[in-house]
């Protein structure tokens, strides 16, 4: 429901409605003033209008569903580390220094926190965002639409190479990380 809210926020407000600015200038630009202009003018402003009320309401919705999402999906994280640990011995706690089991745990929620957050306001946006834009391009430009389409993968592409580079030179800099292949 998170990403349906804000999918539909984001549509609304990167993509309608930059489409409604665009006619509202077209009609001012492009005519001569008349009864019928100023209707239709008033048409679209009334619909800017509405936009704006409606992706700030799912603006809204969204951001209530987020919270709702990870202060349970974190209460449920703490519930299980929590009880994981008790289930360890008592010399696994005279071996182990009990505030850093305490912030590791803290550190994984908040991980976790982070890692939605980011799927969310940065990959979730950004793909509506694209797609939307790329749907419009396709019907208004589409030999725009299919260069800016290479150029985003082409982008993406060479984003992955860059990251996959630097991921591999982290680990050789660093021999004494782990990574664990299940």
């Amino acid at each position: 429901l998170t990403f349906i809210a804000y999918g539909a926020a984001v549509i609304v407000s990167s993509v309608l409605n930059p489409f409604l600015y665009k006619k509202i200038i077209d009609l001012i630009s492009g005519a001569t003033p008349n009864a019928f202009l100023n209707q239709e003018l008033f048409h679209y402003v009334f619909l800017v209008i509405i936009t704006i009320l409606a992706y700030q309401v799912l603006y809204r919705i969204g951001d209530y569903l987020i919270t709702y999402f990870q202060s349970n999906v974190i209460k449920e994280i703490h519930n299980d580390t929590f009880h994981r640990l008790m289930n360890h011995s008592y010399r696994f706690f005279s071996n182990n220094f009990s505030g850093s089991l305490v912030s590791k745990s803290k550190r994984f929620a908040a991980s976790f926190e982070r890692i939605s957050d980011i799927t969310s306001y940065n990959l979730w946006f950004t793909f509506v965002h694209l797609t939307g834009v790329l749907v419009i391009l396709f019907f208004k430009a589409p030999l725009i639409a299919f260069l800016f389409l290479g150029w985003v993968v082409i982008y993406v592409f060479i984003n992955a190479l860059f990251i996959k580079r630097k991921v591999i030179l982290f680990f050789k800099n660093h021999p004494g990380i782990v990574v664990q292949e299940h």
